[in-house]
Parts: structure tokens; C-alpha cells; sequence
């Protein structure tokens, strides 16, 4: 049994869920590579789906055996591409794969932005990666950084900003595409919230009223913040300063 329980690479470190992988599956041979026809997993709405936890743990571990059986037969990990020179992708196992399914993986993005930079002479340590844990997720996952596992929607559109969009809800998932608060969206879940901030607020309280004013005073990490306010006694507000009206003089935490 193998665990892998980083979806990010190692110079994150941040987790996404746990993936208890399966072993000894078989399946039929076929294709470049050997790239076998893996059951329950297809293409669907530009992401991968796969119908249980059970069948992306199984396809995640047999693609990362051919992978190491690969590089084994090869006597040595694929090496960078010379600037100025074609790159073929550096893992055409993956890439076979990738085809076979139609997917426009976070990979093979990598692969080409990193054939085009090569060739304009950038440097190889300048060149951007993707922040996944490995090739093999990231051949997994599209453009966006989203794959589906049964009713739920995976989005990791940052190093340490990670989605669970319940009851395959692609209308959220668009929604968060395109900035909405998380927090304010029924079928989302929050895995884990961004980098965080140097954050402190400032409260306006009169002890002859039960009006209260927040003010938010951080300095925030990352570009796009998503506020969620909760004054203690049940209620919450997703606005940057929010006033709160209480129902009573007291303490709330």
C-alpha cells in the first residue's frame, strides 16, 4: 500500500487530500507506451472524471510504476532540452497518455512553455514549473489545475489555495474561476485558504450601543483575497469592513 498525501511539490508542501493507492491492478495493454484502457476514468467537460477515489488511486499508481520502469529502461532521467534546439516533450510515457485520454494537461502547458523559453535562450533554472507534487498529477490534471473524482470538482488555482466543489456544481467551479468569494458559494469547500496575510482588524464599539464596525488593516500575500467575518453569536459577513448589528451588550467570541 502506498500513501502519497502532497499534491504540491516540495517547495510548497501543502496538502491537498490523502491518496490511498491501490495495488496490483491489471489492465489490458494497448497503445504507445503500453498505455493500457484504465476503467473508470474518461474526459469530460475539459477535465478528467473519475467515477470513484478507487479508480484515480489506481491510475495515479500504475502511471507512476510505468513511469519509474521507464526511466529505468532508459538508464537515466530524461535530460533538458538544448536552447535553440527542438525539445520533444521529456516524458512521451505521460504525453502518450495524455493523448490517449484528449487531455490538455498542466504538464504538457509546462513542457510547451518550457520549449519556448529554451529556444528564446532563457535559462533552464529561470524557466516556471508547476507547483504539483509530481508529473504524474500534473498529467492528471488540465490546464487549470482541475480533475473530478466522482461528485467532486478539484481546483488548485494557487501554491496553497485549494477547492472542493461538491455535487459536480460547474457553475461554482466557474464562479471561483472567475474570482467569486468562496465562502459565499453553497458547494464549496475550502481545503486550504491561500498563503494567508499580516492581517489585524480594529473594532468601533460603543458600550451604549450594539452596533460594532470592523475594519480589516492586513497586508495580504497574494493578489486576490476572499473575506469571511464571524462575530460569535452565529452571524458572518464576507465584506472587508462590515458593521454588525448584535442582538445584545455582551461577549461574543
Amino acid at each position: 500500500m502506498i500513501s502519497a498525501e502532497r499534491f504540491l511539490n516540495h517547495h510548497h508542501f501543502c496538502i491537498l487530500f490523502c491518496l490511498l493507492l491501490a495495488s496490483g491492478a491489471v489492465f489490458a495493454q494497448g497503445g504507445d507506451y503500453g498505455i493500457p484502457d484504465y476503467r473508470g476514468v474518461r474526459l469530460l467537460s475539459g477535465m478528467l472524471h473519475f467515477k470513484t477515489q478507487t479508480d484515480f488511486d489506481a491510475v495515479y499508481e500504475d502511471l507512476t510504476n510505468r513511469q519509474y520502469e521507464w526511466y529505468e529502461q532508459v538508464e537515466s532521467l530524461p535530460s533538458d532540452p538544448v536552447p535553440g534546439t527542438p525539445c520533444p516533450d521529456p516524458d512521451p510515457l505521460l504525453e502518450a497518455f495524455e493523448q490517449k485520454l484528449g487531455l490538455q494537461s498542466v504538464r504538457k502547458k509546462f513542457v510547451q512553455i518550457e520549449c519556448e523559453l529554451l529556444e528564446a535562450g532563457e535559462a533552464p533554472e529561470a524557466i516556471p514549473d508547476h507547483y504539483l507534487v509530481d508529473d504524474v498529477l500534473a498529467a492528471l490534471m488540465n490546464e487549470q489545475y482541475q480533475l473530478r473524482i466522482g461528485n467532486d470538482l478539484y481546483y488548485l488555482p494557487a501554491p496553497r489555495l485549494q477547492f472542493k466543489v461538491k455535487n459536480a456544481d460547474y457553475a461554482a467551479l466557474d464562479a471561483l474561476v472567475n474570482g467569486a468569494n468562496p465562502y459565499q458559494l453553497r458547494n464549496v469547500e475550502v481545503l486550504e485558504g491561500g498563503q494567508g496575510c499580516n492581517a489585524s482588524f480594529t473594532v468601533n464599539a460603543d458600550e451604549n450601543s450594539t452596533t460594532v464596525g470592523f475594519a480589516f488593516t492586513g497586508t495580504p500575500q497574494t493578489g486576490d483575497v476572499s473575506y469571511l467575518w464571524e462575530f460569535g453569536d452565529g452571524q458572518s459577513a464576507f465584506d472587508e469592513n462590515p458593521t454588525h448589528q448584535y442582538s445584545s451588550n455582551g461577549s461574543y467570541t
